[in-house]
């Protein structure tokens, strides 16, 4: 697997680039995953939130 930032070669399998110590894409990527998917938790849970309260009355 070559990594992103400088270019060498480094066994699969391995978190970290052993000549820059950079992470490696695969980690990135599934590190972003659980970032979107948190997001559209909270974004979800706001809405369930929201459309839940429309009915009630404000006084």
């Amino acid at each position: 697997m070559a990594c992103e930032h400088c270019k060498s070669e480094s066994a699969r399998g391995t978190p970290t680039c052993p000549f820059c110590g950079e992470e490696l894409y695969r980690t990135k990527r599934r590190e972003q995953l659980l970032y979107y998917l948190l997001v559209a938790g909270i974004f979800a849970a706001l809405l369930f939130f929201f459309l839940t309260m429309r009915n009630l009355p404000i006084f």
